[in-house]
């Protein structure tokens, strides 16, 4: 299996590198471009990362970010934020 991630920095690129070890070990990991590094909108630069990962073969895509917010239930509004600039071929329904 080929999976694509997105992440904001070194400690999120070592999150999804225990989660690979610990749950697909075997997984190939693809990087997409490095989120916020583009100078575009978080909207047009989803688009694109979800392109590229699809291009080099990526069967998943996971892109992983925080908050920054101390509110315990911001993630769920970063969540949503964040679904709704996934175009829809790529979103799992």
């Amino acid at each position: 299996m080929k999976i694509g991630y997105s992440v904001e920095g070194s400690t999120d690129r070592a999150f999804i590198s225990g989660l690979k070890l610990r749950w697909c070990a075997n997984a190939i990991m693809i990087e997409g471009r490095f989120r916020g590094s583009t100078g575009q909108s978080r909207r047009r630069e989803i688009a694109k990362v979800c392109l590229e990962l699809s291009h080099n073969g990526a069967e998943l895509i996971t892109f992983l970010s925080d908050s920054n917010s101390d509110d315990p239930n911001a993630w769920r509004k970063v969540a949503q934020d964040e679904e709704s600039r996934v175009p829809v071929q790529y979103l799992i329904t």
